[in-house]
């Protein structure tokens, strides 16, 4: 029987949305930085420091996931000029793997009107930073390769 990739994405989404957020060491040197971030310190059971991650609500099934997959035709919102391979999803660590980014509101959850589907090296690399700033940077990039 066949894997189907569409559920492998909603696991994923799954896991990501249950983030606790990045390990951080205070010190001397970072205590203003980490104060600047907002967000309440926890203790981990090791006795490291985290942010704590706000974990977004998810609503979405694997079929939206599908049908958002056919809207794109198969290709990548932010580069849709590279067909994304469905399979990559089960190559561990592949940065070509599909992958669902939240937007175009990052701060909601993976929400219905509210995803799209991207690489894994994409969704990465472009984090919270404004999607008209990237998508001038993705250009710059691939005019460099012409």
């Amino acid at each position: 029987m066949a894997r189907n990739p569409y559920k492998k994405m909603m696991a994923n989404v799954k896991l990501s949305s249950q983030n606790p957020g990045s390990t951080r060491v205070i010190t001397e040197k970072n205590k203003d930085y980490v104060d600047s971030l907002k967000r309440e310190l926890k203790i981990n059971k090791n006795g490291g420091t985290y942010r704590e991650h706000k974990q977004h609500q998810v609503s979405i099934t694997w079929e939206d996931i599908e049908k958002q997959f056919k809207k794109q035709n198969g290709r990548c919102y932010y580069v849709p000029n590279y067909k994304i391979d469905l399979q990559e999803i089960f190559v561990p660590y592949s940065i070509k793997a599909p992958s669902v980014d939240r937007w175009p509101d990052e701060s909601k959850g993976y929400i219905k009107g509210n995803f799209v589907i991207t690489t894994r090296f994409i969704n990465l690399g472009r984090s919270n930073y404004p999607e008209h700033l990237f998508r001038e940077f993705i250009e710059e990039l691939l005019e460099e390769k012409k």
